[in-house]
C-alpha cells in the first residue's frame, strides 16, 4: 500500500487561513508575520517570536489535531507581545479612555459621595479594586444620568478586557477622596450585634424550615452572615481605644 506523506503544516490550507483571521500572512516558506510578530516553522515545531523583544515561544504540535492546534495558537497569539500594532493601538485607545472615564467617575463621587448615583460608583470603584463589594447593575444603571452610566459602561467593559489596572483605580479611589473616607469610617456600635442576630434568625429558619430549594440559599447566608461579624470582631480589636466615639 502506498503511504502519502503528510503535508508540512505550514503548506496545510486550514492553518494558513486560520493565521490570516489573526492578522499573520506568509513572509517566507516557512514563515508568518504580522508586520510585528514571527510565526516560524520547522516541520510540526512552532516558534513564535514576539513583537516586543521578550522570549520566544516554542512548541512542537507532532500529530496533533488541527483543532488543538488552533486552540493552542489563538491563546497565544491573543497575548499583547503577539498582536500586530493596530490591535496594540487600539488597546491602548480603549485604556487612556478608560482612565478618562475613571476620572470622570471619581469626580462624581468626591462631588456628591453620599448621593444616591455617588454611592453606587463607590460601590463599583471598590469592588473592581479588591471585590469587596456587591454592585446591583440595576441599582447602578438607574440611579446615573448619561454622562456617568456610559463613564462606568466604558470601565466595566475595560476592565473586563483586563485594560484596568490596579494602579488606574487606586488612583481613582484616591482622587474621588475614598481612602481617606474609608480610613475614617467606623462600624456603629450596634453593626456587630446585629450581624449576630441576623446569623440567629438564619440559623432558626435552618432548624425549622422543611428540605428544599431554599435550603442552600439560607446556608450560605448562614456562612456569609458568619464571616462579616467575624471580619467585624478582629475590626473592632485593632481599633485604638477611643477612636470613631
Amino acid at each position: 500500500m502506498t503511504e502519502f506523506a503528510r503535508p508540512r503544516l505550514a503548506d496545510q490550507p486550514w492553518f494558513s487561513d486560520f493565521l490570516e483571521t489573526h492578522g499573520f500572512r506568509r513572509s517566507a516558506t516557512d514563515a508568518f508575520t504580522n508586520g510585528r510578530a514571527t510565526l516560524r516553522l520547522t516541520g510540526s515545531v512552532i516558534q513564535a517570536v514576539p513583537g516586543d523583544g521578550s522570549r520566544a515561544w516554542r512548541t512542537d504540535v507532532g500529530e496533533a489535531s488541527p483543532e488543538t492546534v488552533r486552540q493552542l495558537l489563538a491563546t497565544v497569539l491573543a497575548a499583547p507581545a503577539f498582536l500586530p500594532q493596530a490591535d496594540l493601538d487600539r488597546r491602548a485607545a480603549r485604556q487612556q479612555r478608560a482612565e478618562a472615564s475613571l476620572q470622570v467617575l471619581a469626580e462624581a463621587v468626591r462631588e456628591q459621595p453620599e448621593a444616591p448615583g455617588g454611592i453606587q460608583l463607590r460601590r463599583l470603584l471598590w469592588s473592581l479594586f479588591n471585590q469587596h463589594h456587591v454592585v446591583n447593575l440595576w441599582d447602578l444603571a438607574k440611579t446615573l444620568d448619561r454622562r456617568h452610566g456610559e463613564a462606568a459602561g466604558v470601565v466595566l467593559d475595560a476592565f473586563l478586557d483586563g485594560l484596568v489596572s490596579e494602579a488606574a483605580l487606586r488612583q481613582a479611589l484616591n482622587d474621588a477622596g475614598e481612602m481617606v473616607r474609608w480610613d475614617t469610617v467606623q462600624p456603629e456600635d450596634t453593626d456587630l450585634t446585629e450581624l449576630r442576630e441576623a446569623g440567629a434568625v438564619v440559623c432558626r429558619l435552618l432548624r425549622r424550615g422543611p428540605p428544599g430549594e431554599a435550603t442552600g440559599g439560607l446556608v450560605r447566608l448562614d456562612g456569609l452572615l458568619d464571616e462579616a461579624a467575624r471580619e467585624l470582631s478582629r475590626f473592632e480589636r485593632r481599633r485604638p481605644a477611643g477612636r470613631g466615639e
